[in-house]
């Protein structure tokens, strides 16, 4: 899985991956950007939550249970970290408003509550430790 960032200007960029071409990320306003686009950190937490969200929908089809409408929130908390006092995502809680169908719980929908988890490759390689290999090439003119 390959994409590609273009940096725009200031703190923009403008990123394809597969066949969408214009995808936006900036920092907001109160982090001196233009606010064109998520910022880096939002697009994380946006994995988050839609993986463990598709990761719930996946357990909840192989199992043939079905829900009427499932929300997801989530919530990232940002803190300066010592000793450089850089600014670091530190702990993210994801709430998932499930609304059934079926008017009570049972135990393919209590297999899923357990299981879900399992299926994020997002939530799971973040909290394994994802090994970040970074190479610049550089080029003068």
């Amino acid at each position: 899985m390959k994409i590609k960032v273009n940096w725009i200007n200031d703190f923009g960029f403008r990123a394809e991956i597969r066949h969408f071409k214009d995808i936006l990320i900036d920092k907001s306003r109160s982090f001196k950007g233009n606010d064109r686009g998520p910022s880096p950190v939002e697009y994380i937490l946006i994995g988050i939550g839609s993986c463990l969200g598709a990761s719930f929908i996946h357990c909840c089809k192989i199992n043939n249970f079905e829900i009427q409408k499932l929300n997801i929130v989530v919530d990232g908390k940002l803190t300066h970290r010592k000793p450089y006092n850089h600014l670091e995502l530190v702990n993210v809680k994801v709430e998932l408003n499930i609304i059934h169908i079926e008017g009570k719980k049972n135990k393919k929908f209590e297999k899923c509550i357990e299981i879900f988890r399992e299926y994020c490759v997002v939530s799971n390689s973040l909290i394994r430790g994802l090994p970040i290999n970074v190479n610049i090439k550089q080029e003068f003119r």
